[in-house]
């Protein structure tokens, strides 16, 4: 388990973009050069190792999603090479990729205003690798709470999670 997590949503630090596209680089996570620094600002958190090094990064952008009529945060995570060997044997609880969803889940369901429009109501992922599809099969996953929505066209399955108070009526 990652030793802490930052919240680093809508940051400007070029330190920490430099340290990301390390990450990705290193890690061979597939970024599209062509989207590059878009993904570089919608960073959301870091987790890091008790030797400072990154074991975990999500990301997050705002999307309006046409079958909800609602703003989502679309949530996405990396994990590190070294942090993913074993994830099949260890608790869903210790890993980086659900401490991550933890921490900044509750940072966004914390600042959530029920009455204001138009912003995001919740979080919304796509599942789309093998090994975690064979994980997340209840309608309802009973730690994260993510509720099973759907595929979309490229068959990955889709996920959601309100944030407390949610409405669906406030998009204008």
């Amino acid at each position: 388990m990652p030793t802490e997590v930052e919240i680093v949503w809508r940051h400007q630090n070029e330190s920490m973009d430099q340290e990301l596209l390390q990450y990705w680089q290193y890690n061979a996570i597939a970024v599209d050069p062509a989207h590059r620094d878009k993904r570089l600002r919608q960073l959301a958190a870091v987790a890091r190792d008790s030797q400072g090094s990154l074991v975990g990064v999500a990301t997050m952008s705002i999307v309006k999603l046409p079958e909800f009529n609602n703003f989502f945060f679309h949530y996405r995570t990396s994990t590190a090479l070294a942090a993913r060997s074993g994830n099949s044997q260890t608790d869903y609880r210790q890993r980086v990729d659900t401490y991550l969803y933890d921490k900044v889940f509750a940072y966004f369901n914390q600042r959530y205003d029920p009455a204001a429009a138009n912003q995001p109501i919740g979080l919304y992922i796509t599942v789309s690798t093998p090994r975690r599809l064979k994980v997340m099969s209840a309608a309802q996953e009973p730690y994260s709470g993510l509720l099973f929505v759907g595929y979309n066209r490229r068959g990955e399955q889709l996920h959601v999670k309100y944030f407390d108070g949610a409405r669906i009526d406030r998009v204008s």
